[in-house]
């Protein structure tokens, strides 16, 4: 009877070994599967070439202000109705 206990106790060790093996495997592969890009290609994302255009933010329609960095066409069409008042 002792044999078949320890069977049993052993056959209940396997299933936690293979579970623990199992898991530890799986969370590798989906740590794995999530790529944090460089540092590098970070800032280079961050930083925009200069324009190749000026614009007199004074005289610049809405069209015009939302080629500037920044601006949308709704704060352009704001800037715009505040100069016109």
């Amino acid at each position: 009877m002792s044999s078949t206990v320890s069977r049993r106790w052993l056959q209940a060790a396997d299933r936690v070994v293979c579970l623990v093996l199992i898991s530890a495997a799986s969370g590798h592969l989906l740590i794995g599967q999530v790529r944090v890009p460089p540092l590098r290609l970070l800032e280079e994302a961050r930083v925009s070439p200069p324009p190749n255009y000026q614009v007199d933010i004074n005289r610049a329609s809405w069209p015009e202000l939302t080629l500037l960095p920044g601006i949308g066409p709704t704060l352009a069409k704001r800037i715009v109705a505040e100069r016109q008042r």
